[in-house]
């Protein structure tokens, strides 16, 4: 079990938590028209198909009536006290959501499993189906099987939201806890797709690192977003080789040197540069025209430049690997 510490400032207990009803054993009630079967399926339509054996009693559905549709086949037990409605076919969204239910209140999918759930997932990096929960203060929850749990003294205001009915942590909270127990580069790539997404920005990951000083991975974090994560040019040129090798093309040869001019991939015989580009690199006009005269000189020079940019090598690799063949021969 991995334990997320904070530093002794007081925080806000989990109870406090706007949009968080950690304070209720259960996130969703049933309107009170509807009680039994219909109460438990209208709860499990808008959790992902999942339900809580609480809520589940709160519809008039006690621990007998629950067993009872087990045994036929109606409910399926997924969790400690929850159960999947209708068939046990959950998707990840549904496994998330049963893990929090079973760990209720002050629980949410956080660390890797927060990464997916928000979309921030670095290129090359494998998020296991383990779903990773992040329970608050003494919570009793418990880990295993599919299940790995991670505890922290409290939640700050913000730390906690919902990605349809998944209490998730926030894109600031969850870099936040990479810090703690990822290597650099991996922390660096997933800051550079947190602010790609635009899920947070630079200033609401340096308020939250500020809002716990004592708390550690707060200087890793900090040294990131010092450096500038948007555009890593160790990573790009790693995810290139490995786009080019997977589509059979010839291999750049990296850095390279075309009279005054360092050109970050270059097919020489084909006469083909590569360039990175991101607003990491033009961040000021002087980076901006320094780019644009390099540009015309290589052209004049006979050269084909191909610009590559993060969301192509992330988002769009078939069509940039496309894009390449037409320029570059086959391996």
């Amino acid at each position: 079990m991995a334990i997320l510490r904070r530093s002794r400032r007081p925080g806000v207990p989990a109870a406090t938590l706007p949009g968080m009803a950690h304070d209720e054993p259960d996130p969703l009630r049933a309107p009170p028209a509807l009680r039994g079967d219909h109460g438990l399926a209208w709860l499990a339509a808008r959790q992902a198909g999942v339900a809580s054996t609480a809520q589940a009693a709160a519809c008039g559905l006690g621990r007998g009536a629950v067993t009872r549709r087990v045994a036929r086949g109606s409910l399926h037990r997924v969790d400690r006290g929850v159960v999947a409605v209708g068939h046990a076919g959950l998707g990840y969204e549904g496994r998330a959501m049963a893990a929090v239910l079973a760990r209720a209140p002050g629980a949410a999918i956080g660390l890797r499993s927060a990464w997916r759930m928000l979309g921030i997932v670095p290129p090359g990096i494998v998020v296991p189906d383990v779903i990773d929960v992040v329970v608050a203060g003494r919570n009793p929850g418990r880990g295993g099987g599919t299940v790995r749990l991670h505890r922290t003294a409290r939640w700050l205001p913000g730390d906690v939201r919902r990605i349809g009915p998944v209490p998730v942590t926030s894109p600031a909270r969850t870099v936040l806890d990479a810090a703690l127990v990822e290597p650099d580069d991996v922390l660096e790539r997933l800051v550079a797709q947190a602010l790609r997404r635009r899920l947070t920005t630079v200033e609401q990951l340096r308020a939250r690192a500020l809002a716990e000083p004592g708390r550690r991975g707060t200087g890793r974090l900090l040294g990131v977003l010092a450096d500038g994560p948007a555009f890593d040019r160790s990573v790009a040129e790693r995810l290139t080789l490995e786009l080019v090798r997977r589509a059979r093309l010839a291999e750049p040869r990296l850095n390279q040197r075309i009279g005054p001019w360092e050109v970050d991939l270059l097919w020489r015989r084909e006469r083909v540069v590569g360039e990175f580009d991101s607003y990491r690199f033009h961040q000021d006009r002087h980076a901006f025209r320094k780019d644009r005269r390099k540009l015309a000189a290589l052209q004049l020079e006979g050269y084909r430049v191909v610009t590559v940019i993060w969301e192509d090598l992330h988002d769009h690799r078939e069509a940039l690997a496309a894009l390449l063949a037409r320029f570059v021969a086959p391996r």
